[in-house]
């Protein structure tokens, strides 16, 4: 039997690579899926994919394509004759559980692709606790807002589901519970779904080395990330809670600021130039796990805001100091993130809250 692998992201990735040496799976068919490259994922890929082991390498690519039903029914007549014993998937959403539908499987597994594991593990098995966004539509996760977009979308989809029935093709899963974990978060068993822990153990194996270079130098390494898209964040307001959290890294020699790879060049440019002494801008071209490891970085302090990175690099690096900044957030978000802020108090962190114009460490 074969074992199947659908990526689209370089941290999907390295998850995949921990997954296939813990499972110690063979006859691997990695398939990359490529949507667009806003995010930089096709480059970052690039550098990663030469860690991962497959027997048939496929590359789904819709990135300049209007309709992906041709390049779907392709990709899934090409290899539904199989039978797989695992199946990994790196994201959930309706386009993933078109192609796992058509497939056989013994097991599925979502491996990490940030802290959305943490919501949909919520949602699938939680579901009976209010407020969580609903991450599990029927078969989109986009947004209609007006009565016409809902309207036209509904015609299409009956195409679509028409379409895909004609060509021998099923649209969504019937059974969504089929959803196990591979995960390198402290989550729970709600009900009776399989949470294997992935402690990275793989990749923590390279990091034997202590580099001493930097002893001497009092270094902060910031992730960025793009809150903008993720809590409509205003630009300036977001420049607002890094100014605050610089300030308290004041006694430090350089604060290294490393952007998310769909971070706004806008807030790049405006650090840089604001905080030319203090602040170092460190864009790597790979995930940062693998650029600590690439360059043998030893790190002792990291901040951020909600970033899976926080958790990552925590397993790879124990005893490494994380300062985690807690912000306001829109209603509809505020359970989702109450939960994954739970999950990270788990890990030994320093927690700090906005308190109107600065951070403090009481939650009151």
């Amino acid at each position: 039997m074969k074992n199947l692998f659908l990526i689209s992201t370089a941290f999907q990735l390295i998850n995949a690579i921990e997954a296939q040496k813990y499972f110690r799976t063979t006859n691997n068919i990695l398939v990359l899926l490529y949507y667009g490259n806003q995010n930089k994922d096709h480059d970052q890929l690039k550098k990663t994919i030469d860690l991962f082991k497959y027997d048939e390498l496929i590359i789904y690519d819709v990135s300049n394509q209007k309709s992906h039903l041709k390049p779907t029914i392709e990709l899934i007549n090409k290899i539904k004759s199989y039978q797989f014993e695992n199946i990994f998937t790196g994201f959930f959403s309706a386009n993933y559980r078109r192609f796992i539908a058509n497939f056989k499987y013994k097991s599925l597994y979502l491996i990490d692709d940030g802290v959305y594991s943490i919501s949909i593990q919520n949602e699938l098995y939680g579901s009976n606790i209010e407020g969580y966004k609903k991450y599990i539509l029927p078969y989109s996760e986009k947004k209609r807002e007006t009565l016409r977009g809902k309207i036209k979308f509904e015609i299409y989809h009956a195409l679509r589901k028409l379409y895909l029935l004609l060509n021998g093709c099923k649209n969504d899963m019937n059974n969504y519970k089929d959803l196990n974990f591979f995960t390198i978060f402290d989550i729970e068993t709600i009900e009776n779904e399989k949470i294997v822990k992935n402690d990275l153990t793989f990749f923590k194996s390279k990091l034997n080395y202590i580099n001493k270079e930097n002893e001497n130098e009092k270094l902060i390494y910031f992730l960025g990330q793009p809150l903008n898209r993720a809590f409509s964040l205003s630009d300036a307001t977001y420049i607002s809670y890094l100014e605050s959290i610089f300030d308290l890294y004041s006694d430090f020699s350089k604060i290294v600021y490393v952007p998310h790879r769909a971070e706004d060049t806008n807030i790049i440019n405006i650090i840089q130039n604001k905080y030319s002494k203090q602040i170092v801008i460190l864009e790597p071209k790979m995930p940062i796990e693998l650029y600590i490891m690439e360059n043998k970085l030893n790190i002792n302090n990291i901040a951020s805001f909600l970033s899976t990175a926080l958790f990552s690099i925590k397993k790879l690096i124990p005893n490494i100091n994380i300062d985690v900044y807690s912000i306001p957030v829109p209603l509809g978000d505020k359970k989702n993130v109450s939960l994954i802020y739970k999950i990270l108090k788990k890990t030994n962190i320093n927690m700090y809250y906005w308190k109107g114009n600065y951070f403090d460490t009481t939650d009151k």
